[in-house]
């Protein structure tokens, strides 16, 4: 059955291509190509963690997930045929939790055969940036796996980072971030003097190295801090569909998150003074019907993306109705945001599957080679015109931008001079 697994791996992986603007891979080079390995992922977005985690890696792997999921016998079944198992939560109850230990043995026996194994320590799913305090499971796990076979195995843990700019929603960047990898034999000495210390310290310095690859937002920053790193994101410039390895994103989102958390703690005054600037600036998109993306476009834009426009709309109204089923179906089916983005690219993964499917059988009077040729066009078409959407509004806002800088230079020129502020305060001087 795990023959699933490795069938929409790579379908998968181009259907994440397509879903998301950017994707980055910063620090691939630190996942070990063999022997066992924990991977300790964050996890603000349910199964798009794992989804995207697994079509980055060469390697196959099994993903731990909440053992509520496995009560069906198909819902096992199906899961298990992917490589999903269960581990159960206290709020499952006693009964449930005393599964546990007969997991984790299956657990420590599939790291001592070499295997991946992927797990989200924070023990629960938040659509926020931040690394909660880890759970002892991992830890459980790792050191097990170690003292059953004699600390001989070399269990390395690898702390994954996962940063939206948006989780929920298509078109979005996501950077997807690998630390070096932590020996669990590092804890040996520690585990056999005292267990509880050894499962404090370790889950510290994983804790430490999530942080650091992380986007982390203080509670109370988030309006501030996500208005400045849009600002940010318009700037740098990266390849679309393609994955990308540079870190400057990150290396920027970082400072700059960093920068309003160090204010809002420390240095008030000015953090309520960028503030009022961002309420002055807001203000002044909200007059002339604009949003915060446009005015950094129109000063960092690029022409050529306006060139394939007449494509791009093509592709995207070809494609409309199965972009409005997939819509309306997922919004009954979400129950809360952190499951929206899996719910997206399952439901627009199996319908352009099965739409596609079907056009090859109309199209296949024509021949096998032209009928291939068309579905590769139509599919094309697709592709190109998923951003449809993105730039047909920021098209309506150029042109809104340049008649307020032929009309009122002045007020154009003060939104330039917001925009200049609220750059300086919120980068370290």
């Amino acid at each position: 059955m795990s023959v699933l697994y490795h069938i929409f791996k790579p379908i998968m992986t181009l259907a994440l291509r397509i879903f998301y603007r950017r994707i980055y891979l910063i620090g691939g080079e630190n996942m070990p190509q063999s022997g066992p390995v924990i991977l300790a992922v964050t996890h603000p977005s349910a199964f798009m963690d794992d989804i995207l985690v697994a079509a980055l890696n060469k390697r196959s792997m099994i993903f731990l997930a909440r053992g509520d999921v496995f009560k069906k016998k198909f819902a096992r079944i199906l899961l298990k045929s992917f490589h999903i198992y269960p581990i159960f939560r206290p709020r499952d109850g006693k009964s449930e939790v005393h599964k546990n230990f007969g997991y984790i043995e299956e657990y420590q026996n599939k790291l001592a055969k070499g295997q991946v194994v992927l797990i989200h320590p924070e023990g629960l799913c938040v659509h926020e940036k931040n690394v909660r305090p880890l759970r002892k499971g991992m830890a459980r796990i790792a050191f097990g796996a170690e003292e059953r076979f004699n600390w001989d195995l070399d269990v390395q843990i690898v702390p994954i980072g996962l940063n939206y700019t948006n989780a929920p929603e298509p078109q979005e960047d996501v950077m997807v971030c690998v630390g070096n990898a932590i020996p669990a034999s590092r804890y040996r000495e520690l585990y056999h003097e005292n267990e509880a210390k050894a499962y404090t310290a370790f889950n510290q310095e994983v804790f430490n190295a999530l942080n650091d690859l992380s986007i982390v937002q203080v509670k109370g920053t988030e309006e501030v801090s996500e208005f400045c790193l849009q600002k940010a994101r318009e700037e740098i410039k990266a390849k679309d569909f393609l994955i990308n390895h540079a870190e400057e994103q990150f290396e920027v989102e970082k400072v700059i998150s960093e920068r309003i958390n160090d204010l809002f703690l420390n240095n008030p005054e000015e953090y309520e003074n960028l503030k009022q600037k961002i309420a002055q600036f807001s203000n002044q998109l909200t007059k002339h019907q604009l949003v915060l993306k446009d005015i950094e476009a129109h000063l960092h834009k690029n022409s050529s993306s306006y060139i394939i426009h007449p494509i791009r709309t093509l592709g995207h109204y070809l494609h409309l109705p199965l972009y409005r089923i997939i819509k309306n179906q997922t919004i009954k089916l979400i129950k809360s945001i952190e499951f929206k983005a899996s719910i997206l690219i399952g439901l627009g993964t199996v319908l352009f599957g099965l739409a596609y499917i079907t056009l090859i059988c109309l199209l296949s009077f024509l021949g096998v080679s032209k009928a291939l040729l068309w579905l590769l066009i139509i599919a094309s078409l697709a592709i190109i015109g998923r951003t449809f959407e993105h730039h047909r509004k920021r098209l309506k806002h150029h042109y809104r931008l340049k008649k307020l800088k032929q009309r009122n230079p002045e007020e154009f020129a003060q939104l330039e001079q917001l925009s200049s502020e609220i750059k300086k305060l919120s980068l370290p001087t």
